[in-house]
């Protein structure tokens, strides 16, 4: 078995079979907007669209006094956080691309097409994954405090609201009663 590609952060390079890459100091506001973007995903592990969309579906339902339809979104969205995670292109790595800038690559520019050449060439060159959380918990500082702490809020959040609505008096009123007025 072949050994894995590290990063040399002493050097403050990867090599990859492909492309020689070195890690930026800091970068200029075009990819800062991608990584704002990005930051949502390697926190919830789904884009701040997606979850808009369902926390607006779930308030609707709430506004209609739908509580037991608002809950399903929201435990929807959280087993889909859990459960998806191994079926999208990891945000921590594609994070970190913003900050492994190529050899033939301008660093002012973000360009979506040449940022997943990049996620391809390194995700395809057997990269330790463990160092991609190296390089993002130190070149973000608070990254994994931040992280541990929106896990930690979530999961006491989804257990708080799950409670509330199990000793709700809508819901023990509406299980198995279905002429209720509403």
């Amino acid at each position: 078995m072949a050994n894995l590609i590290r990063i040399n952060f002493e050097k403050g390079e990867l090599i990859t079979p492909k492309h020689r890459y070195k890690i930026a100091d800091s970068i200029p506001v075009e990819k800062y907007i991608e990584f704002e973007r990005l930051q949502c995903e390697v926190a919830y592990g789904y884009s701040f669209e997606e979850i808009n969309r369902v926390i607006i579906a779930a308030i609707g339902h709430l506004n209609k006094a739908d509580f037991v339809q608002a809950a399903v979104l929201m435990d929807n969205l959280r087993n889909s956080i859990k459960n998806g995670i191994e079926k999208r292109e990891s945000p921590i790595v594609r994070l970190c691309m913003l900050f492994l800038i190529r050899e033939d690559e301008n660093e002012k520019e973000y360009s979506e097409t040449f940022h997943k050449e990049k996620y391809n060439d390194v995700t395809s060159s057997g990269v330790d994954y463990q160092d991609f959380f190296s390089l993002a918990i130190n070149t973000l500082p608070g990254l994994l405090q931040a992280y541990r702490e929106v896990s930690q809020a979530t999961s006491q959040e989804t257990a708080k609201m799950i409670q509330e609505l199990s000793q709700s008096e809508i819901l023990k009123g509406s299980t198995g009663n279905s002429g209720t007025n509403s």
